[in-house]
């Protein structure tokens, strides 16, 4: 299942079946589970109470949440549609805004979405990473690696096979589900070929449309 959408242009794709003895074909409304997609979700709830209360985020080494069993596992069976995945990115491309509702703020959307790490810390993680740096629950592309990087661009991966990610400056969101488990850290080649897919319908929208590409433009 592939969705890939640029403001009000959305094009789905849904490709094969959801059994393995493939009998009945896949739909738009069909469930995935979508494993670490979850990270900007639950990052994006994490950040409600602490917009709210005004807690820190840093985490002594020996405080509450610094051992495993302190926080329950984000990723422990959530499953979405590719609808649903859109939704929470068309969230984020609004800076917190979706549908009219102010559901998160700018300056949490922003926080999420900033590289945090050091140049070091990038480095010693580019096997992992591949030209991103991390925000908070999710990678921020700040290299050209390969040709679907765009500074800025923010999201991640799962190990069912998913990805989702948006592109802030050009109001872009892909979301790719799939239940073919990842085999190590980086993308089996039907992800790259969609990111290699979206990145090109990327580039074609923006020219048929400059003046929505200023309008997105990062400030």
């Amino acid at each position: 299942m592939a969705l890939v959408a640029r403001h009000d242009r959305v094009a789905v794709q849904a490709v094969g079946s959801p059994d393995a003895a493939g009998t009945v074909p896949m739909a738009r409304d069909t469930i995935f589970r979508i494993a670490s997609l979850t990270k900007p979700i639950v990052a994006a709830a994490v950040m409600l109470p602490a917009e709210d209360v005004g807690l820190d985020l840093v985490d002594a080494p020996t405080g509450q949440w610094s051992s495993p069993p302190a926080f329950p596992s984000g990723a422990g069976g959530p499953v979405s549609t590719v609808d649903d995945c859109h939704a929470f990115a068309r969230l984020l491309l609004g800076e917190g805004t979706a549908d009219g509702r102010q559901v998160s703020t700018l300056a949490s959307v922003r926080r999420m979405t900033t590289d945090h790490l050091t140049a070091p810390q990038r480095s010693t993680a580019h096997l992992f990473l591949q030209g991103q740096g991390w925000g908070f629950g999710g990678s921020v592309d700040v290299a050209a690696v390969d040709p679907w990087n765009v500074p800025g661009r923010y999201g991640w991966v799962g190990g069912t096979g998913t990805a989702a990610h948006i592109v802030p400056s050009t109001g872009t969101a892909t979301v790719l589900l799939t239940q073919l488990e990842l085999s190590g850290p980086t993308p089996p080649a039907l992800m790259r070929d969609f990111r290699r897919l979206a990145a090109g319908i990327r580039a074609r929208t923006a020219q048929e449309s400059p003046a929505a590409e200023t309008r997105c433009a990062p400030t």
